[in-house]
């Protein structure tokens, strides 16, 4: 007779279960994931596959409320159509006929592990690859929908976007360069031409956008000049979904916590301190030699090479070389650069100041040396010496490929040795500043969140047993129609466990505070719920 009972509350129960979770799976799904990121830019196609991958971490969050919901319904009916009674005369008692809640409540606390160990960072990195995939469409989506786009330090505005053509009409470009800088750069253009390149190495996508006679002004004067600018490039597009430790599966997390630069985050930070290294000991590089031959000519794009003199080098942070025409002696030497073609020269600019400049290129997937010289520019043809050269505001060459010295010098350089010996490979300040930040706060906020992430898991999982058996005591201590007052009742205790795992998560991922007070918080909510577990349960079996 037991079993025969046992068989039929928990046919119920595994039904109602099925029916609330399918309910609150695809409303929470709906609402709290896919309509944002709809909002965000992406397609219809996206958007369906996004609700494949997503259903999984949202299971993990609704299963056990819809376990608790069947549990409050079905036993507050088993009260309420006096079969509590019944049982009671045939010598059942009250705990026993809980047990099929506290077996679904065991059930849904390995579901729910397997859930969030498992499946769901698999879901979720492969979520991650289908929007990444796309990120061109989504900003074309969001030029579209609302007329610009912020990425970084800059806005880009579009009256039109021809998506097929890659091209987009209207374009105003607010560029401020970076956080603190004070100078704006409007550019504007009837019409502009963009290209979208994805940083392997660092996970990001960034645009260039090519501009057809455009105009621009700056906040410091008041002229605006038609003139050629060349394209705005490495606009790093921001992506609809970052990575989280939520997404590590369990062994991650663990591997993770013991190498951080295991961790996409991390990664990517390091991977741009180790490019900063890269440019470093180019400047080094450049400035060494010139210092030492008085030129440097080991630059090359295609069949040109580039002689460089100056009467002072100095060799600046980022990757930057200085030039002056201010030598030793205060002897005004200008600042020449001979434009060598198959080796026979082609072309000679002179100034009085200029800079020499790697940079990481998106689109190249390498670092580039730019030539700019900025002051009193005088172009000259070597061919024909009588004439007089032209004057510039500026004269500029890129897309130059490192030195072959440098890409030996630079080869074999890990992340791993920029990681734990950065001081070995540059003597550069600002960069042992980048690294010491990383460590002290983006590691340490990692390990905080994996902290988190790792006991929140363990309490969230635990505490799923005791709701779903809390939902099937509270089901028989309410009758007579009360049925809904039992779930509502008993959701009060669950959403007290979910409030302080999100609460404790939160304290323990702040790397200026200490983790225990969190860890704390983390696992009260589950103590409470099981002391009001075990005072429900003492009451029925005195009943």
């Amino acid at each position: 007779m037991i079993k025969t009972l046992h068989k039929y509350i928990g046919m119920e129960l595994a039904r109602v279960t099925g029916m609330a979770l399918v309910a609150f799976t695809l409303v929470l799904t709906v609402f709290a994931i896919i309509e944002p990121l709809r909002k965000e830019g992406l397609s219809g196609s996206q958007v369906l596959t996004l609700f494949v991958f997503t259903l999984p971490m949202m299971m993990s969050l609704t299963l056990p409320i819809a376990a608790l919901f069947a549990a409050s319904i079905i036993y507050g009916r088993f009260s309420q159509d006096n079969e509590l009674l019944a049982s009671r005369a045939s010598g059942i008692s009250t705990l026993t006929l809980l047990t099929p809640a506290i077996a679904l409540g065991i059930i849904v606390t390995v579901a729910s592990w397997l859930l969030n160990n498992n499946v769901t960072p698999v879901m979720a990195k492969r979520a991650s690859t289908a929007v990444k995939a796309n990120v061109r469409g989504i900003a074309y989506r969001k030029l579209a929908a609302r007329n610009y786009i912020s990425a970084d330090y800059r806005i880009i505005h579009a009256d039109r976007v021809v998506k097929d053509r890659d091209m987009i009409q209207g374009v105003v470009v607010i560029d401020r360069r970076s956080k603190g800088d004070k100078n704006v750069t409007l550019f504007a253009a009837q019409v502009a031409w963009a290209r979208f390149d994805t940083d392997e190495q660092a996970g990001e996508t960034y645009a260039t956008f090519n501009f057809l006679n455009p105009v621009l002004t700056e906040s410091n004067s008041p002229n605006i000049r038609h003139e050629y600018t060349g394209p705005i490039d490495s606009v790093r597009i921001p992506g609809a979904m970052r990575e989280k430790p939520s997404w590590y599966s369990w062994d991650e997390l663990r591997a993770t916590l013991d190498d951080p630069i295991r961790s996409g985050l991390i990664r990517r930070s390091l991977t741009k301190i180790q490019r900063s290294v890269f440019h470093n000991i180019f400047s080094r590089h450049v400035a060494d030699v010139m210092r030492e031959n008085g030129k440097y000519d080991q630059l090359r794009r295609g069949n040109e090479r580039y002689v460089i003199q100056a009467g002072r080098v100095r060799a600046a942070g980022s990757g930057t070389i200085v030039l002056r025409n201010l030598g030793r002696h205060k002897t005004r030497r200008p600042v020449i650069v001979t434009v060598l073609r198959d080796g026979r020269p082609v072309q000679s600019v002179t100034a009085d100041a200029g800079k020499i400049y790697a940079k990481w290129s998106p689109s190249a997937q390498a670092s580039q040396v730019s030539i700019v010289l900025n002051k009193d520019v005088v172009v000259h043809d070597p061919q024909n010496p009588e004439r007089k050269g032209q004057t510039r505001r500026e004269w500029a060459r890129g897309q130059i490929r490192l030195p072959k010295a440098v890409r030996q010098a630079i080869k074999g350089i890990t992340l791993q040795q920029v990681y734990s010996n950065v001081k070995e490979l540059t003597d550069s300040p600002g960069i042992d500043r980048e690294l010491e930040k990383l460590k002290n706060l983006e590691v340490v906020t990692q390990n905080n969140n994996i902290i988190a992430e790792i006991h929140g898991r363990i309490a969230y999982s635990t505490s799923c047993v005791l709701l779903v058996s809390l939902g099937a005591a509270m089901g028989l201590v309410f009758r007579g129609g009360q049925i809904i007052s039992a779930f509502a009742t008993s959701i009060v205790p669950a959403a007290a466990v979910i409030v302080m795992i999100i609460m404790g998560k939160k304290m323990v991922e702040n790397p200026d505070a200490p983790v225990f007070p969190g860890l704390v918080a983390i696992w009260s909510g589950l103590v409470v719920l099981a002391v009001v577990t075990a005072c429900v349960f003492a009451y029925l079996a005195r009943k």
